[in-house]
């Protein structure tokens, strides 16, 4: 009886379907639009006031004005 139990709960499993990995390639985005939320100003290489790197973040700002208020928010206060 307990052999019958056994065989029940430790039955052999189908085996696994092999399948080719894919590598997850991450897209870069380039947002044109300044990095606080407020600002509706685009930014371009030669208009970038202030740079923000956070992690593989990186945040453009149109002007001193914009970095600041971003730099107020509350999810960058640790």
């Amino acid at each position: 009886m307990l052999a019958y139990i056994i065989s029940l709960c430790y039955s052999p499993r189908k085996p696994e379907k092999m399948e080719p990995t894919t590598m997850e390639v991450t897209k870069k985005f380039n947002l044109s639009n300044c990095g606080y939320l407020g600002c509706i100003n685009e930014v371009s290489d030669e208009t970038t006031k202030r740079i923000a790197k956070i992690g593989r973040k990186q945040y453009k700002f149109c002007s001193q004005y914009c970095y600041d208020e971003w730099l107020q928010t509350p999810a960058l206060s640790f």
